[in-house]
């Protein structure tokens, strides 16, 4: 600053410029921080209706090839797997549900545990809303398509 003339105009650029980084930096932030919150609460909704479908009529195919919230690959991967299980073994077929990956579900659902964001997508572990439920986590992937998310693989069941 010069004496007796105020702030020069070096400053003043200096200080716009810090004000722009933070301004920046938050605004990254903050887009971060709502992607994670939209990416988990498309994982939770999915894994309520799935399981809220199953419980009304007991097909999840039907509620597969149904869905707004899976990706076209994820239910082409699905069904893929249905009919190789079903060619192998006519009457058993698979002989568990891949959404859920096992045969049976918690009465209370699953939730959403731990979420990291990618650059490709996003990366869910859900676990069981009861502590009793022995599972095993499931690991879901969700890809964001026309400004939602959706889920795209269910462990090793992926959509490409």
């Amino acid at each position: 600053m010069r004496a007796g003339r105020g702030v020069d105009r070096r400053e003043i650029t200096v200080r716009r410029w810090v004000g722009f980084l933070v301004v920046s930096v938050w605004a990254a932030f903050s887009a971060h921080a709502d992607e994670a919150a939209d990416a988990t609460q498309a994982a939770n909704a999915f894994y309520r209706s799935y399981l809220a479908s199953f419980e009304q009529n007991g097909d999840p195919e039907v509620f597969v090839k149904k869905s707004p919230l899976l990706t076209a690959q994820f239910k082409t991967a699905y069904f893929e797997l249905l009919k190789k299980a079903r060619k192998a073994d006519p009457e058993l077929g698979l002989g568990y549900d891949p959404i859920i990956s096992g045969q049976d579900a918690p009465e209370n659902g699953y939730r959403v545990k731990s979420l990291q964001l990618k650059p490709d997508g996003a990366h869910a572990v859900m676990f069981s809303r009861e502590s009793g439920f022995a599972a095993n986590p499931i690991r879901v992937w969700l890809v964001p398509r026309d400004g939602q998310w959706l889920i795209n693989g269910v462990n090793d069941l992926a959509g490409k």
